[in-house]
């Protein structure tokens, strides 16, 4: 059961950290943000066992997987395409240099192809894990609008849609696809703003979860730093599996460090996040904390033009904790340790080619629970 949620898992968790990295302007991860970053879909799909981060959405969700094994490849990594114009209302007068004003409209396609080592999230360990691993494919497609940009306020609506397949493993191919609204304000020093999405998966084609996210923030923009402070709700309703259909709240905090003053894709940031989520199952309940750090480095010009790269790598480490049981002992205990690096390469100003590694570690105190993940790749991306 846990395993289905954790199929969704990475990706919702990929979906909130995508709104989570881009607030104020085109508004998604995931991810995300953070986000977030995620991956297929367990074999038993609708019955798999304890959470992982894979593809299930939020809730039983949201859960170790939020991280990084990128649903979409390499996702789990600070992003200077989406980072540029992030966090920083398009109209403030002191907004980084890094960050010039975005089109009124936007469009982005991105395609991948690679390797993961442990695709259905299997602990490799038990005798009977399946231990499917294999070629995976990724393509994602999103767009932006603007609705209304002033110094006063902004408004805009996005879109996107992304499938992840396994040749070969189609229990595990996940589809999401979804919308939603970003709103923002310039209140003095200080930048608040709201996202609102609407999310639903398929595992192998069927429905699996429906989504909601909604994300609130409150930005403050320094010289050489960045600070982010927010709360979200997600709730996901499991169509299968009513146990783990619930509501995970959070409450996060992010922090950028500019290696040059106003210049956003050359930093080092870290963040913290706490979260409870509720389930109508109390036993699939649970509490966690979640650290990371991460760092973007682009080399060249702070405009992307040929020849330009980035760099980008983050750790991610969850702690999660359930209820104990009603038959007495002790809860579960899961710990989850994400590691993601990225590499892209500009053709031009709106082209790149890129290639990005993770690895993903779970440990737990349920034996059945416990498993490890290696994903490679090489991507092509164009934003418009």
């Amino acid at each position: 059961m846990r395993r289905t949620a954790s199929l969704l898992s990475v990706t919702l968790l990929a979906v909130a950290a995508w709104a989570e990295d881009a607030p104020p302007v085109v508004a998604p991860p995931v991810d995300p943000a953070p986000a977030p970053a995620p991956a297929p879909a367990a074999a038993p799909v609708a019955e798999a066992p304890a959470a992982a981060p894979v593809a299930a959405p939020p809730v039983e969700v949201a859960p170790a997987a939020a991280t990084t094994a990128p649903a979409s490849p390499g996702a789990g990594a600070p992003s200077a395409s989406l980072d540029d114009a992030v966090l920083i209302n398009p109209s403030r007068r002191s907004k980084p240099a890094a960050a010039p004003r975005p089109a009124r409209f936007g469009f982005s396609v991105s395609v991948g192809a690679g390797y993961d080592s442990n695709i259905l999230l299997e602990n490799s360990d038990i005798p009977t894990a399946t231990d499917e691993k294999g070629t995976s494919l990724f393509g994602e497609v999103r767009g932006q609008l603007r609705l209304v940009d002033s110094p006063r306020g902004r408004l805009g609506i996005f879109g996107a849609a992304e499938i992840n397949d396994y040749p070969g493993v189609s229990e595990a191919q996940l589809i999401r696809y979804g919308g939603g609204l970003t709103a923002g304000a310039h209140a003095g020093s200080f930048d608040p703003g709201l996202v609102v999405s609407y999310n639903r998966f398929l595992i192998d084609q069927e429905v699996a979860a429906n989504a909601v996210n909604a994300n609130g923030y409150v930005a403050k923009v320094f010289e050489s730093n960045v600070a982010v402070l927010g709360v979200g709700a997600q709730y996901v309703d499991y169509v299968d599996n009513e146990g783990i259909t619930g509501t995970l709240y959070d409450a996060s905090y992010r922090h950028w460090f500019l290696l040059e003053p106003n210049r956003v894709n050359r930093r080092v940031e870290l963040g913290i996040k706490i979260g409870k989520n509720r389930t109508s199952d109390e036993d699939s309940a649970y509490a966690v904390l979640t650290p990371s750090a991460g760092a973007l480095y682009r080399i060249g010009d702070t405009k992307a033009a040929f020849g330009t790269q980035d760099l980008s790598a983050r750790v991610q480490y969850e702690m999660r904790r359930y209820p104990d049981p009603e038959a007495g002992g002790d809860g579960e205990r899961q710990k989850l340790l994400t590691v993601s690096t990225g590499y892209d390469y500009f053709l031009n100003s709106w082209m790149s080619l890129g290639a990005y590694g993770s690895y993903t570690k779970r440990a737990s105190t349920e034996e059945v629970n416990r498993y490890d993940r290696f994903q490679t790749g090489l991507r092509l991306s164009a934003t418009w």
